[in-house]
């Protein structure tokens, strides 16, 4: 109840400073229902959803992502210890939100001195750009998938690798991976790393 009273307040005293105080008894907004759940279930939804979400784009490592206790100007979070922004640069537009410190162990993505300059986004705007972007086509497949198509004997490689690829081999039982440059006319034994493992632009090579 807190956490939802004291999010709406700095938000809305940080944007719209010259509102007219909002005429709710204290101590009611956290628990107001739609019947089904509560402001306070709802943010703490919202704000998981969004710590998994950023998390995963950090992971991957397809889109800029940050978090920070201080704005692009410098300045604190609505002036204060107890908030951090965090940031994403979707192929749609900026994106971003704030949190209370206590939450800051929970965004697992790249720490920032100052977050990311705004862009002026409104909510809405935020929104419409998520909602595009999750309409976006699929760069490539899964790790997963790309690794069935390589035991079909298909060659495989992620979007960006140029004249790289991957081929499985087998001699006498033995299963040979390699990373064949035809580039440099070279090939040698391959290992995935954790970025290879967790992104999804991979794709048949040619």
């Amino acid at each position: 109840m807190e956490h939802v009273k004291s999010v709406l307040e700095a938000s809305v005293d940080y944007y719209y400073p010259n509102h007219p105080e909002p005429e709710v008894k204290p101590g009611d907004m956290g628990e107001v229902s739609d019947g089904y759940h509560t402001f306070n279930e709802l943010y703490r939804y919202r704000m998981l959803y969004n710590a998994a979400f950023f998390n995963l784009l950090a992971r991957n490592g397809q889109v800029e992502v940050c978090k920070s206790r201080r704005h692009s100007d410098g300045e604190k979070c609505f002036g204060s210890d107890d908030w951090f922004i965090v940031m994403a640069i979707l192929p749609t537009g900026q994106v971003s939100n704030h949190y209370e410190s206590k939450y800051w162990d929970l965004f697992d993505v790249p720490e920032r001195e100052t977050a990311f300059e705004y862009d002026g986004h409104t909510p809405n705007e935020a929104a419409d750009r998520l909602e595009k972007y999750l309409k976006l086509p699929r760069r490539g497949m899964t790790f997963e998938k790309a690794l069935e198509q390589l035991k079909l004997g298909r060659k495989i490689k992620r979007i960006d690798w140029g004249k790289k690829y991957i081929c499985m081999f087998i001699v006498e039982s033995d299963v040979n991976i390699l990373m064949v440059d035809t580039g440099q006319k070279v090939a040698s034994n391959w290992n995935p790393t954790e970025h290879d493992i967790m992104s999804n632009d991979w794709e048949i090579a040619g």
